[in-house]
């Protein structure tokens, strides 16, 4: 037994549950006081549920013991009531199951100043620190923990708190056993093999060594989770899974004379464990993401009697968007074709919820409450979505096809992959991070780079960065409420964080100098990620004039529509600019597709891809096949999101040491931040202002808490709602040269 399963329940225990608690710390504090009395009665206790036995006078020692959570408020009324019935009274010592630590230091000091008493509160983790300091307290915990968690622990019970998003109490067990056995240690064994011993796990939730279900019912039950599967395959590989659990010592226990089955007691031990620590973290992950959306969303506050249920429809909408990536990553894999980009899918999950749980919330609040957390939780919690983001991705494959292993490996196993410029300028940014768990891109690539792949970028994609750190440059030398477009993404990074704008210039330096900004930059993105200059504009000279007239027709078409009459700080776009844009990108589309020309593979088996979050350019094959009808090929465009997925379940994600995988994120561009007003600009030079006494890193931290609040109530235009990335370069002024 640990440590988190006392802990879990004693967080589970009722109102009702008040004598059970009694008779459990009775336990403990006997153990510790042998002059201890239990004065606990349903009437003529005085209002004390013990004291420390005093030989010839009345005790001034008392306890109270209780499993209420407002223990504030029970600690003064019992205060009062012993002040009746013990006027000597000299020390309080309160026991509770909540979580109170800290912050009962007010009502100490309160009670010892105005009533003379010492306040001494025994709450949770008292009992957890002691748990195993002698056998007593052990057998009390172990007692406590199968009376509390035995139901709780029931598939019925637990399917209610996991995987709520899944319809079925069959799916919602299965995905927490995948989850559960899901590591952050990668395995060599087969997908297909490890997904269906979860399953089998799953089906046998309930069971133990008096509890036995046949073959027959393993394999029904596991049937029911993949309902579309071929019933012949799904019962081969369970029989399998069944045959592998069973072995000498295994996790599960086989009476051979029935041909029954059922968890083994260590397993049962080991899953009750698990449990314990799964369920925290799920109630971690509602703290801290209750935290974010009372800090960003107007009118929500942890007080409010609808708070808990706002939390809950939040989580399960960032779940849904997991099980939909899952689901999209699968469909793309098993069905061999190009993915698409959904930026707004954590938008539309949001804004559609058909509960009414978010009625009267302004959802740009909701969102960018939901990015905070994603940005910026700490590892365990980190850890924790990432298990079950990987759980629902195996769970959706497993829907479409039961050979998990088999469809991964289509997969290319090395790739040389050009980046576009909206995932170079999150690299530049991210060197204002504060720590390394918020430097998404950096964390990604970083990994690409050590599971094996190419990086490359063209000379075009460098020039537009130059062209936007010009922008940027700009943008900061004018006060930002004349600057009559949107401020650039670097530039509003740059302020976001906290860093005074007068060093943005010196800052920018440390990417480029003005003499040979091109390879200044170049320099910096091979010497930090490894990433290297490699132009495709010979192998586009060389693409049939059909590919490169279609791919010019639809980049066109992009940029104009998205220039159409827009106007920018420095006057109109230059439309010798948006041919360099055009160009740029028929280079990385057309150049790749003759590249895999020269090698055809699979779809998902070609060594060339391009690296983008322009969601635009996801539209790309739709618009050859129209022009082109008889083109077969496939896309080379997929998203940072993709590549988070196939690093942590594709073929590659042995090839990953710990330390670069358990730091791939679990959601790239839904995490980005949006660029902000540039009256927020002006806020972050007045904090910057007002707090100029204080220390560097003080001033950051108040800046960014400043435009965080002041962006949680403001109106954002819903074309940038998002990444605002993809449309960055539109606001390139005529003097910039591209």
């Amino acid at each position: 037994m640990s440590s988190k399963q006392l802990k879990l329940a004693l967080e589970n225990l009722k109102s009702t549950d008040w004598a059970l608690f009694e008779a459990f710390a009775s336990q403990f504090l006997a153990s510790e006081l042998p002059e201890y009395r239990n004065m606990a009665a349903t009437y003529g206790d005085l209002g004390r549920d013990g004291e420390i036995y005093c030989e010839g006078r009345q005790a001034d020692t008392l306890f109270q013991m209780s499993v209420t959570s407002s223990w504030d408020a029970k600690i003064c009324a019992t205060v009062k009531r012993l002040r009746e019935n013990f006027s000597n009274i000299k020390t309080l010592v309160y026991v509770t199951n909540a979580s109170v630590g800290p912050a009962a230091d007010e009502l100490k000091g309160t009670l010892a100043q105005e009533e003379g008493i010492n306040l001494d509160v025994r709450d949770a983790s008292w009992f957890v620190d002691r748990q195993f300091t002698n056998t007593q307290r052990t057998s009390a915990s172990e007692e406590l923990v199968d009376i509390v968690l035995a139901p709780l622990f029931q598939a019925s019970k637990v399917s209610t708190r996991v995987g709520t998003v899944l319809s079925e109490q069959e799916a919602r067990v299965g995905l927490l056993h995948l989850a559960l056995d899901a590591s952050d240690q990668a395995s060599e064994k087969g997908l297909t093999k490890s997904c269906f011993e979860s399953l089998v796990i799953a089906a046998l939730h309930d069971t133990n060594l008096d509890v036995r279900i046949s073959k027959e019912e393993v394999v029904k039950r596991v049937e029911s989770m993949l309902p579309a599967s071929p019933l012949d395959q799904v019962s081969m590989y369970t029989e399998n899974a069944l045959a592998r659990l069973s072995k000498k010592n295994g996790r599960v226990k086989h009476w051979r004379h029935m041909d029954q089955f059922c968890l083994s007691n260590t397993e049962v031990q080991a899953m009750r464990s698990q449990l314990s620590e799964f369920l925290e973290n799920e109630q971690k992950v509602l703290n801290e993401l209750g935290r974010k959306l009372a800090t960003y969303v107007d009118n929500l506050s942890e007080n409010q009697p609808r708070f808990t249920s706002v939390v809950q429809a939040v989580k399960e909408s960032l779940e849904e968007v997991l099980l939909s990536r899952g689901e999209a990553f699968a469909s793309t894999v098993a069905g061999g074709h190009s993915h698409t980009l959904n930026g707004d899918e954590l938008r539309s999950v949001i804004v559609t919820r058909k509960d009414g749980s978010l009625t009267g919330l302004k959802y740009d609040q909701v969102i960018d409450g939901v990015c905070a957390f994603i940005a910026e939780v700490d590892d365990n919690i980190s850890s924790h979505l990432r298990r079950l983001a990987d759980a629902y991705t195996l769970f959706a494959f497993m829907r479409q096809t039961p050979d998990v292993q088999k469809a991964v490996v289509k997969l290319f196993s090395d790739a040389d992959i050009w980046l576009d410029t909206t995932v170079i300028l999150p690299l530049m940014t991210e060197r204002l991070a504060p720590d390394e768990s918020a430097k998404t891109y950096t964390s990604l690539l970083k990994a690409a780079r050590q599971a094996g792949l190419n990086l490359f970028v063209t000379t075009g994609v460098i020039e537009e960065v130059d062209a936007h750190l010009t922008n940027a440059v700009n943008c900061s030398k004018q006060p930002a409420i004349a600057w009559q477009s949107r401020i650039p993404f670097v530039y509003s990074e740059y302020v976001r964080s906290g860093f005074p704008t007068s060093t943005f210039i010196s800052w920018v330096l440390d990417f480029r100098g003005p003499i040979r900004p091109i390879d200044d930059i170049l320099d910096f993105l091979d010497d930090e990620f490894g990433i290297k200059n490699k132009d495709l504009t010979e192998r586009v000279d060389n693409a049939p004039e059909e590919l490169r007239r279609a791919a010019t027709e639809y980049w066109h078409s992009v940029h104009e529509r998205r220039r159409n009459g827009k106007k920018v700080s420095h006057g109109y776009v230059n439309p010798d600019i948006v041919s360099k844009l055009v160009k740029h990108d028929v280079e990385c589309t057309v150049g790749i597709l003759a590249m895999r020309d020269e090698s055809p593979s699979s779809p998902l088996g070609y060594k060339e891809w391009w690296l983008c979050m322009d969601r635009a350019a996801f539209g790309f094959e739709e618009r050859l096949k129209e022009r082109i009808p008889d083109w077969r090929g496939s896309s080379p465009i997929f998203d940072p999101d993709f590549l988070a997925e196939y690093l942590r379940i594709g073929p590659l994600r042995t090839a990953l040491d710990e330390g670069h995988r358990v730091a791939i994120p679990v959601l790239v561009d839904v995490a980005h931040r949006r660029v902000i007003d540039p009256k927020l600009v002006e806020l972050a030079d007045k904090v910057r202002q007002d707090y100029s006494n204080l220390g560097e890193r003080r001033i950051r931290r108040e800046v960014r808490d400043a435009l965080d609040k002041a962006r949680a109530f403001s109106r954002v235009d819903d074309e940038v709602a998002m990444t605002g990335l993809d449309s960055e370069l539109e606001e390139i002024p005529n003097d910039v040269k591209i």
